[in-house]
């Protein structure tokens, strides 16, 4: 093979790995998810969602394709974050998710959780962000105690009444840690 068809070859590859195909079990979510999206402008209460599934269901290229199909349409934006090790630090890759390009690191790095907390909620305001994707939720869960738990849940519960946005979490399935803590504070859409 030539470099020239090595490259067409690895380019057929790469695109059919990004590719993403609808069929009804995601046509369904990808309805129910853009149901929650339009609703979080409304003013009021704000309905949460839980996505879990086996590794390499397609949670996260169905979430991929949803936040991006989001970006070209009016309303509400999507935010798509994950879990890192701690809360703290969970908050302050949120708020870098929100603005890649911020200046001023030191002082993110020396808030507390609360002042993270209020800045998340202010970012997630200015931006217009309704929806705010959580992945890999389970390691919330993992090795933490139940008030570690309950800190958190409290937590998520105050972004998403402050700063009037609807959470997705997306985990393993099997984890019923992770049903405990985000119903533990939030409500969820049926």
């Amino acid at each position: 093979m030539t470099n020239s068809s090595m490259n067409e070859v690895e380019l057929l590859v790469s695109n059919f790995n990004q590719s993403f195909a609808l069929f009804p079990p995601f046509d369904a979510i990808l309805g129910d998810l853009e149901k929650l999206r339009i609703k979080s402008a409304r003013a009021g209460f704000k309905s949460s969602m839980l996505v879990f599934g086996d590794t390499g269901a397609g949670k996260s290229a169905l979430l991929e394709h949803f936040t991006k199909s989001s970006q070209t349409k009016t309303g509400p934006k999507v935010l798509r974050t994950r879990v890192r090790p701690s809360l703290q630090e969970t908050l302050t890759w949120t708020l870098h998710d929100l603005n890649p390009h911020r200046k001023n690191d030191r002082f993110i790095k020396k808030a507390s959780e609360i002042g993270l907390t209020d800045m998340v909620i202010r970012e997630l305001k200015q931006s217009n962000i309704g929806m705010v994707i959580i992945d890999e939720c389970q390691e919330f869960v993992e090795i933490r105690s139940g008030d570690d738990k309950k800190d958190i849940s409290n937590r998520l519960k105050m972004i998403s009444e402050e700063a009037s946005v609807s959470m997705v979490f997306v985990g393993m399935l099997g984890q019923r840690k992770l049903l405990e803590i985000v119903s533990g504070s939030l409500e969820f859409a049926s």
